[in-house]
């Protein structure tokens, strides 16, 4: 709960932007009284290769870590049973009908799936959990994959105890960054939280990004234009309701870094980042990582998130992993079971060419 991700101004953006041809899916769960409870935030895209397959909205390549079912507290488990309740239902027509004496669930043949695939889930997550172990008693099958972990600190109360938890040489390296950068006003980090600060701050972000990715002969993920205009429109809508921070790192007077944070429940997100590439020798990265988790201290958020990826830098300020799977749940009729049959077969002969091309190198 709580989580940007999953928050209306992320996802709708999203669908405006990368939504291409595929169909909104979403599933509502309300209760006797007419109440929106629950929510089930997908879409379908239709493939040869996977048929219908069900995704979370904001889903792929846009990276949103920690998607869910969304519900009310008192309300989880009888949400996560209706979603798993009517998605056996949407595929039971196609195969020997309804024998029960339950309530019938309306659905019709646009409603059926194939393939319900679901990435960037905490591997804690307990909606999904619940709702995986409810379509495997109806005879589904789950496969499970580790991703990539996302990296998150836990703070304490107080910079000094965040500190002693580094190594001798690492806190003196600290030290030394806020002397001769922070507290000398050679570097200032500017928070951008005004709409009216925001469409140059995110010109800053853009810029700083992708020149720092081309010096590492990388196109940038502003290079392609639904993602730019996306991020775009999401953060204004997520500066209305305070859930960005926009963090400027200036240097002599100039930006030389610039963060990307979502903000959440008391935790803050690092989603994207920029630095100068012609002021590396300066450290800007290390610069703004002492003041942004000093700042996140100070503002009593309890944990600062770097997100997926296991760069080892990550670790470095003792950042724990926190778990990512991959999941792909498949429904009992025939079509979908060959679809992943092909799939198993298709993924194994890679593993085996990945084997035996790691082989020939050794040698």
């Amino acid at each position: 709960r709580g989580v940007p991700f999953r928050a209306w101004a992320w996802m709708r953006n999203w669908w405006r932007h990368f939504s291409d041809d595929n169909q909104l899916f979403v599933l509502t769960v309300r209760d006797d009284g007419g109440t929106l409870v629950g929510v089930a935030p997908w879409y379908l895209a239709n493939s040869a290769s996977k048929g219908r397959a069900l995704r979370f909205l904001a889903s792929g390549q846009v990276c949103s870590d920690y998607l869910s079912l969304l519900a009310t507290e008192a309300h989880e488990d009888a949400v996560i049973s209706a979603i798993a309740s009517w998605l056996i239902a949407a595929n039971r027509g196609r195969q020997n009908g309804d024998t029960s004496n339950e309530k019938p669930i309306p659905v019709g043949d646009s409603d059926r799936w194939d393939l319900l695939e679901l990435d960037g889930i905490s591997a804690t997550d307990r909606p999904t959990a619940k709702l995986i172990e409810q379509l495997v008693e109806q005879g589904c099958v789950v496969n499970r994959r580790e991703g990539l972990n996302c990296w998150r600190i836990e703070l304490p109360d107080t910079w000094d105890a965040y500190l002693g938890t580094m190594s001798k040489s690492h806190r003196k390296q600290i030290r030394r960054v806020e002397n001769r950068m922070l507290d000398s006003g050679r570097a200032v980090l500017r928070t951008i939280e005004s709409l009216d600060d925001h469409h140059r701050a995110m010109q800053t972000l853009v810029d700083l990004h992708q020149r720092r990715r081309l010096s590492l002969n990388q196109p940038g993920c502003f290079a392609d234009a639904k993602f730019d205009g996306f991020l775009h429109a999401a953060a204004a809508d997520l500066l209305k309701t305070s859930q960005l921070e926009l963090q400027i790192l200036e240097l002599d007077g100039t930006p030389a870094a610039a963060e990307f944070h979502l903000v959440g429940n008391g935790v803050v997100y690092a989603y994207q980042a920029g630095v100068d590439p012609e002021r590396l020798d300066d450290e800007p990265g290390r610069i703004m990582n002492v003041a942004v988790i000093k700042r996140a201290i100070e503002k009593q958020y309890r944990a600062f998130d770097f997100l997926r990826g296991d760069e080892p830098y990550k670790a470095h300020w003792r950042a724990e992993p926190q778990s990512l799977v991959q999941l792909r749940v498949v429904p009992t009729h025939v079509a979908a079971r060959v679809r992943y049959g092909v799939w198993l077969a298709g993924d194994a002969m890679k593993n085996l060419l990945r084997g035996s091309l790691n082989l020939a190198g050794m040698h």
